[in-house]
């Protein structure tokens, strides 16, 4: 389990991310941007890293590297992601991509199969 999520040593009784290899080679890495050990955890500390990621740009806009996290800074990260072709959420809002405006929902899934058409608090819903 410990060399799954990057933590490859034990310190203390736990599971330690201490070097940037045990890192890079987990599941943390290749799934959400977690490449470097950093006070024994596996951080996003590089923006390739997020981008590489299988859940961070593509998916999810989540392209910057921000304190240890894949966070949506830029607007143009979530416009091009998967967020904003499924859901309609293609503006980057405190680290993540939000719904902010109904032309964005009027082209997602929820819309167009269940009449959520407006932007109301991030996401598209239906308001009639």
């Amino acid at each position: 389990m410990c060399k799954k999520w990057g933590k490859g040593t034990a310190v203390d009784g736990e599971c330690k991310a201490t070097r940037d290899e045990h890192c890079k080679a987990s599941e943390a890495c290749k799934k959400r941007g977690r490449c470097t050990a950093v006070d024994g955890e596996c951080k996003a500390t590089r923006d390739e890293d997020c981008k590489a990621a299988e859940f961070g740009c593509k998916d999810s806009g989540q392209c910057t590297a921000i304190d240890g996290e894949c966070k949506a800074t830029r607007d143009e990260d979530c416009k091009a992601s998967e967020m904003c072709k499924k859901w309609g959420q293609c503006t980057a809002v405190d680290g993540e991509c939000k719904a902010t405006r109904d032309e964005h929902c009027n082209a997602s899934e929820p819309c167009k199969k269940r009449g959520r058409c407006t932007a109301v608090d991030g996401e598209c819903k239906a308001t009639r």
